[in-house]
């Protein structure tokens, strides 16, 4: 799958659009973004890039309880200081032209590596989720 196949009139998307508007909105995160020379569309095809490396689930647990799990590409804005800097500072770490192209992005694959790296150690910490568990 790549960026390509990503239909941006799905409900999804218009989802994705939706969140990171307020993620955009919101002052103190949109100077961080900014400073690191990313802008809204940036963080909507990190959005989607970190949904399609995670596939077939992009969630994770983010805790023991029942209810406690997280959308991947959600995670990093939630947690500024522990997840967002580390992706951040991740940027420009690898340089896989075939992801870049695939993607869309120059980012791309610290993108998916940030995202695979973070579902992977909160699935060691509390265990694997399916989207159907989550529902």
């Amino acid at each position: 799958m790549s960026i390509d196949d990503v239909d941006f009139k799905e409900q999804w998307i218009k989802e994705v659009v939706t969140f990171i508007s307020i993620v955009w909105a919101e002052n103190k995160l949109k100077k961080i973004l900014v400073q690191k020379g990313l802008n809204e569309e940036d963080l909507i095809i990190f959005f989607i890039i970190q949904t399609i490396a995670t596939m077939p689930n992009p969630i994770f647990k983010t805790g023991p309880q029942r209810l406690s799990h997280t959308l991947v590409g959600s995670a990093m804005y939630q947690e500024i200081k522990k997840q967002l800097n580390q992706c951040l500072q991740s940027l420009g770490h690898y340089n896989i032209k075939e992801e870049q192209l695939q993607f869309g992005h120059q980012y791309a694959s610290d993108v998916m590596s940030f995202a695979l790296n973070l579902k992977f150690a909160h699935e060691l910490a509390y265990g694997k989720i399916t989207l159907e568990e989550a529902l």
